[in-house]
């Protein structure tokens, strides 16, 4: 399903920016990024709809520096114990849980470390918002957006109801994250959003709901917990 999504959508996408603006096959070029991650959450949501127990996925083989990627099928047996109504939620965790450790272990030993808060401590939400907010900074440090911040919209004493808000300004994933939307996708490449539901279980707190829209050129993603 991949790369027929890839195949069908790659040059209307071409087009739509114009050309040689888009590198193919570089990750580190935004404009492709963008394109690659709608092309990998299309194909995830579509295929999390009704996922077989075993399936058969394409696997890259490690090549030389100059030579053309090549892959190979592989079988895959998925854990069936996971309900498909909570395969995005468990997605969402994996990814999530991913992002977070490599962010901790490039700059866990540094002064840019995201602050550590004990499992289950279940903080003040604004100690929680100081470890979002530098959460934001890394991605922005790692050149995912031209800005992004991290806000708390309400709270109460104990934490109960807090909304918190994450806004990135032109992120790599904006068109993509616009178009998965549009297709309702049962997923998106919201991967900050990803990031901060970790953090914010890990620290205590349950989460009661999460979203993500997007205004012009910003992706806001707002979830509430309890």
């Amino acid at each position: 399903d991949f790369f027929f999504i890839r195949q069908a959508e790659y040059q209307p996408y071409v087009n739509m920016l114009g050309p040689g603006s888009v590198k193919q096959g570089e990750l580190v070029d935004p404009n492709y990024f963008d394109f690659i991650s709608f092309a990998q959450y299309a194909t995830i949501a579509r295929d999390m709809r009704d996922p077989p127990g075993v399936f058969e996925e394409m696997q890259p083989v490690e090549v030389g520096e100059d030579e053309p990627q090549t892959f190979v099928p592989v079988a895959v047996r998925r854990d069936t114990d996971i309900r498909i109504a909570d395969l995005p939620a468990e997605h969402g965790r994996m990814v999530g849980r991913a992002i977070l450790s490599r962010l901790n272990e490039t700059f866990g030993d540094t002064t840019s470390a995201i602050p550590s808060i004990p499992k289950g401590s279940r903080p003040r939400p604004d100690v929680l918002l100081t470890s979002l907010e530098q959460m934001m900074r890394l991605f922005l440090v790692n050149g995912f957006a031209w800005d992004g911040t991290a806000s708390m919209k309400s709270s109460s004493n104990n934490g109960a109801g807090a909304t918190f808000s994450l806004t990135f300004t032109s992120p790599a994933t904006l068109w993509s994250g616009q178009a998965l939307l549009a297709r309702k996708a049962n997923l998106l490449n919201n991967f900050a959003l990803k990031v901060a539901l970790v953090m914010a279980q890990d620290a205590g707190y349950k989460i009661l709901t999460s979203s993500t829209h997007y205004s012009g050129n910003k992706e806001i993603s707002e979830f509430t917990v309890a």
